[in-house]
């Protein structure tokens, strides 16, 4: 099984178990009305431009950097995603490429429909975003985890719209033991996914455990301020689909078989944490460069 995939069915089930009488609210419908908060500035530098595209799924808003050869930063999903993960790591290369770094649909500042989200969706999200740019080569993606896998099935299913890509921990989801398949039953029930994600897993005190104790190989990182700008993402409306569409298992595909088709170069990496981008910039900084210099040869 996917260590990953295990790691998260571990840390959902001890925050269902923590927040019992949330659960138990929300099935008697005495869940509080949901509120959103203002998105916090900072999400990206002060220092890089940001952009619209309008695609089928919505509007997509990225940050864009530098000239260059394009090199884009895609971020995983989880409670509050958006291309913040990836903020402390992109700017360092617009000395040399030209660096998008998206929020994906659902995510960040992008629009957030209401609606759950499949694998497809967000490959299809991706190939628009790259064919609205201009490019004498086809970009490099550097991603983390779930979106490390959606850019093997993008570049997969769309070869020309990807020459190289540097994934960290890619996975597809897959299919995990019998509570994890339990719990992928909850979230597919109509509303209560949504609502366990946003009264439950985006509660800001459960934020901050699942990143102080999973994310973080040194809790002190996730610091007050950063747990902020994860639970203002996470506490917006409709930002509970791309995460509850991904612990239903609806983003799940076969990333072996995906990888097996992939016919660009592909760097397989290590973080030391879930969210090395933000805890460790300066190591997949230099991981990102080396596996971008050894592709050139």
């Amino acid at each position: 099984m996917d260590p990953r995939s295990s790691t998260q069915e571990s840390v959902v089930r001890r925050l269902l178990r923590a927040s019992k009488g949330k659960v138990a609210g929300l099935l008697s419908g005495r869940s509080r009305v949901f509120q959103a908060v203002d998105l916090p500035k900072g999400l990206s530098p002060a220092d890089v431009s940001t952009k619209l595209l309008h695609t089928s799924l919505g509007e997509v808003v990225y940050h864009e950097t530098g000239a260059g050869p394009l090199l884009i930063f895609v971020h995983d999903f989880f409670p509050g995603a958006s291309s913040f993960e990836w903020s402390k790591v992109y700017p360092e290369f617009a000395d040399s490429h030209r660096v998008l770094a998206p929020d994906l649909i659902g995510c960040g500042e992008s629009s957030r429909p209401s609606r759950h989200f499949s694998a497809p969706d967000y490959v299809r999200m991706l190939a628009e975003l790259i064919r609205s740019l201009e490019w004498q080569r086809p970009p490099t993606l550097v991603a983390s985890g779930l979106s490390a896998g959606l850019c093997v099935y993008l570049a997969s299913e769309h070869p020309a719209l990807v020459e190289r890509l540097v994934l960290f921990r890619p996975t597809g989801g897959g299919r995990g033991s019998f509570p994890m398949l339990l719990l992928e039953w909850i979230f597919r029930v109509p509303g209560l996914g949504r609502a366990v994600c946003r009264s439950v897993l985006c509660h800001r005190p459960n934020l901050a455990r699942w990143l102080r104790g999973v994310c973080f190989a040194d809790a002190k990182q996730a610091t007050d301020e950063m747990v902020g700008m994860f639970w203002a993402c996470a506490r917006q409306r409709g930002a509970e689909y791309p995460l509850s569409s991904r612990l239903a298992g609806r983003l799940n595909f076969d990333l072996p078989n995906y990888l097996r088709w992939c016919r660009c170069r592909v760097s397989i990496l290590d973080g030391d944490a879930r969210l090395s981008a933000l805890e460790s910039p300066g190591k997949m900084i230099e991981s990102i460069r080396r596996a971008l210099d050894d592709m050139r040869l």
